[in-house]
């Protein structure tokens, strides 16, 4: 009846741990696919950033007049400053995903950070192993059978020597 019993509390703890294993291996993937995720965030954020940079060059009153350099116009003025708005509302647009850019950024960040926590409480947590190892060790008799087993080697051997000593005496 004990080893039934025994059997099914190690089958249950084989699939419970089977199950913790799935978990950590999808918190570990959870947390790369979110690193990559964030490389690839920062890196559309520092293109923005470098667009924005240029468009705030390319708005200077004296860059817009050298970009129009070789366009002839009877109204320069108005070439001047249609060009200068349409600057400034790609700007718009820039800022806009930057802003954008950076609060995803800002919510990877705080996901990735949560995610870590999660996984050291996860790895906390005692493992299958662990488990198992007590299990084993509170099993009835596990103990008590080495405790036997060496007191009789040990009372073999002091059999044995007392057994020999008396044959010398008798010699």
């Amino acid at each position: 009846m004990r080893n039934k019993l025994g059997l099914i509390i190690l089958a249950i703890l084989l699939s419970t741990s089977f199950a913790l294993g799935q978990q950590s291996t999808t918190a570990v993937e959870k947390l790369e696919k979110l690193r990559f995720e964030l490389i690839d965030v920062q890196g559309k954020e520092e293109n923005l950033r470098a667009r924005a940079q240029q468009l705030d060059e390319d708005i200077k009153p004296e860059n817009i007049a050298r970009s129009l350099a070789g366009i002839g116009s009877t109204k320069p003025e108005e070439l001047r400053e249609s060009r200068r708005r349409q600057l400034e509302l790609e700007k718009k647009k820039v800022l806009e995903q930057l802003d954008a850019v950076v609060a995803k950024r800002a919510s990877l960040e705080a996901e990735i950070r949560t995610t870590e926590i999660q996984g050291y409480h996860d790895s906390a947590k005692p493992t299958p192993a662990d488990i198992n190892q007590s299990f084993m060790s509170r099993l009835p008799g596990s103990r008590s059978l080495l405790i036997g087993f060496a007191g009789g080697v040990f009372a073999l051997m002091g059999g044995a020597i007392f057994f020999i000593r008396r044959l010398r005496k008798t010699r």
